[in-house]
């Protein structure tokens, strides 16, 4: 089976440790699975990948405590995770925690 993990953040915080714990035992019983998550700049595993511009991130963090335009900018990372959830064709997607500026 091919699972998708999405979550704002990968090894740090509590859902950032328990969603990669998660992929980590999907692994273990053989499943393909791919990480996308959107900031922190940890070094990204084989199956993790950042989809958020460090530029873009900010951005939209700036818009959305000046003005309130919570994921209203964030063109890119929404184009690519759509893009890459359609190349990785997954049988599940397990959504962690969504928000950070990071995703429409």
């Amino acid at each position: 089976m091919r699972v998708l993990f999405v979550n704002t953040v990968i090894k740090d915080g509590s859902t950032g440790n328990i969603m990669f714990n998660l992929q980590e035992k999907f692994r273990q019983y053989g499943h393909d699975t791919l990480f996308f998550y959107g900031r922190n700049s940890h070094p990204e595993e084989q199956y993790a990948k950042r989809i958020t511009p460090a530029i873009e991130l900010y951005t939209n963090a700036l818009l959305t405590r000046l003005f309130g335009l919570n994921t209203v900018k964030s063109p890119i990372s929404s184009i690519r995770l759509k893009r890459r959830i359609k190349q990785f064709k997954p049988d599940a997607v397990i959504l962690g925690n969504l928000h950070g500026y990071y995703i429409n």
